[in-house]
């Protein structure tokens, strides 16, 4: 499938997007094949591009009256922001990230069971600290699936999430199947694109998960 766009609106810290154990970028994702079809779908995501917004009311659920506010954006590999230690099998070494670590801070491989950091921080606003202490963010991304079925998505965070998708180029849009599903919006705030995921409620770090089908080999982009 050719890119499809996935939006992802959270909360405080949506900690990380992935298929069973894998990272986000780099994740194989749970899928089973379409009927008549041998061989289950796997998803890819791309680049992440991250915008941080305050988060005023220290709201649990997504405060969509902040989108006017936006406070810096950059660009992350993945999506595996302060895993605990047991969520970095890949690396060889600590990163000395945790779960209360500030500024948040994402965790990506580099190969060869080598991991880097990179710190949700523009000068001096810093995501989880001064006046991001409560914070708020969308992540953009693209999706690539290898073929048409089933592809479960596994989301772990520490408050609430909306996850939206849109089309390919082509227009074949995918289809929420089941999964979390709690307080979505009618829509993707910002981009309009139907919401196929939500745990849009305040909660302790948990993981939720996502089905959703997709109709053949494409690839498309998710956005809020």
């Amino acid at each position: 499938m050719r890119g499809l766009l996935m939006a992802i609106l959270a909360s405080g810290t949506l900690l990380g997007i992935s298929g069973g154990t894998a990272q986000a970028s780099t994740a194989t994702i749970a899928g089973s094949p379409q009927v008549g079809s041998s061989a289950p779908p796997s998803a890819t995501l791309g680049e992440v591009n991250g915008t941080f917004y305050p988060n005023p009311a220290d709201s649990g659920s997504f405060d969509s009256s902040q989108l006017g506010r936006p406070v810096f954006s950059l660009q992350f590999p993945v999506i595996d922001f302060d895993p605990p230690a047991s969520g970095q099998g890949v690396c060889a070494k600590t990163t000395q990230v945790g779960e209360l670590t500030r500024p948040y801070t994402d965790v990506f491989s580099a190969g060869a069971g080598r991991c880097e950091t990179e710190v949700a921080a523009d000068g001096s606003a810093q995501a989880g600290k001064g006046a991001l202490s409560s914070f708020e963010a969308i992540y953009q991304t693209t999706v690539t699936v290898t073929g048409a079925g089933d592809v479960t998505f596994r989301l772990r965070s520490d408050d609430g999430w909306v996850l939206a998708i849109g089309p390919d180029d082509a227009g074949w849009q995918p289809s929420r199947v089941n999964g979390a599903l709690q307080n979505p919006p009618p829509a993707g705030p910002v981009s309009g694109y139907p919401v196929v995921g939500a745990y849009n409620v305040a909660s302790p770090p948990n993981d939720r998960f996502v089905t959703m089908f997709f109709v053949f080999e494409s690839s498309v982009c998710s956005d809020a």
